[in-house]
Order: C-alpha cells, then structure tokens, then sequence
C-alpha cells in the first residue's frame, strides 16, 4: 500500500518530509491540503489538530513532521540517516526537538519581516527589510547559542553525516539564506544551511514549492 502524504508545497513543515522522501527515493501519494481553516474533513480524519503534514501508511496514520520523519526514516531501514546507534540516535533526537522548540522559533520574526512569511498562511505578505535587520538583531544570541550546539567538524548538524536533524531545519534555513540579511556573524549557520541546501534532493523540494 503507497504511502499518503498530506501536505502543501508551501509549508516548511511538509517541505520537510517531501526532502526525505526523495533523499531515500521513495514516493508517496500527495493530497494537497489548503491552508484555510478550517482545515477539510478528510484531513481531519487524519490528523484531528489539523496542522500539515501528516501521513497514512497502510491504515496508520501519523501527523507532527519530526515524528514522521523518525518513522518513515525507520521504516527505511537507512541507519545513516537516523542512526540505530543509542548515542547517535539520541543526539539526532536533540537536534531535532532544538530545531523545533529553540532555532524555528528564533528564526520565525526574521522570516516573517524579511520575506512575508505569515504561519499556516505560506509566504504572502509584505517584506520588511528594516524591521527583518532588526528581527535579526533580537535573534542573533540564540542563533549563536544554537551554533554552539550543532557540530563544527564537518558540514552537518552531528554525527559526522547527513541525518534527519539536517532534513529537519533544511526549510528554515532556505529562508534564512533568502532573506537578504548578512550571515557573517553567524558562519557555522551559514555554512550548514549552504551544504543543506545544495542537496540534490532539496533542489526538487524548493523546485516544487516555488521558493
């Protein structure tokens, strides 16, 4: 049975599970979910709080982007990209709850003034440049605080390899990458965002989504 993915092009969270799937070369059955509210019945069926994505897998179904990542990660049987070593395992897990809970939120007034971004809306309003320098400005301590956090050995987040913590944040930073702000305070961010974004596979997500 094909995997049913919910998603919108536009979303950063469903961007998210489109980059994994085609890093492993897998597909899925797309049912594009719009962003009005309320969200549709057959969606709702899927997931009751109604965010995007989510996923049904032979009769199984599954919402929040990180824990589907995990599963259709496992379910792939690749232990680069979610390591079933318990250390690795674990660190990859931390990095996926920072990005969630600490980096996308820090970097969500940036987005918003630099590039329109609007949540649960994809990017439609007004760019502000002036106030998107200062929304960096604000965020700039935690930027550097989330630098520390991630690994300076080698182009990825940790482990020493691309894993789903990179799939992770690869939406969040595109969009810092575009926002036209000066990243030279934070080069570790930087860089990793530029090895992120030059995955083939994330090429055809950003194709996709138009962004």
């Amino acid at each position: 049975m094909p995997l049913v993915l919910h998603d919108n092009p536009h979303s950063s969270n469903a961007q998210k599970v489109r980059f994994l799937l085609a890093e492993l070369g897998q597909t899925a059955e797309l049912r594009e979910v719009p962003f009005a509210s309320p969200r549709p019945d057959w969606h709702l069926a899927v997931n009751p709080l109604g965010g995007i994505p989510a996923i049904v897998w032979d009769g199984f179904p599954l919402a929040e982007s990180n824990t589907v990542l995990r599963f259709i990660a496992t379910r792939s049987g690749d232990t680069g990209i979610y390591p079933s070593d318990l250390p690795d395992r674990a660190t990859v897990n931390w990095l996926l709850d920072a990005i969630a809970t600490f980096l996308r939120p820090a970097l969500l007034p940036i987005e918003q003034a630099a590039l329109g971004v609007r949540p649960g809306r994809g990017i439609i309003g007004e760019r502000d440049p002036e106030a998107a320098k200062a929304a960096f400005a604000t965020a700039l301590p935690k930027l550097q605080a989330f630098e520390r956090l991630i690994d300076d050995s080698s182009p990825w987040a940790c482990c020493g390899r691309f894993t789903i913590a990179d799939v992770a944040a690869t939406p969040v930073l595109h969009r810092l990458r575009r926002s036209g702000l000066s990243l030279d305070d934070i080069p570790r961010l930087g860089a990793w965002g530029a090895a992120c974004c030059e995955r083939p596979a994330w090429a055809t997500v950003a194709a996709t989504a138009g962004v």
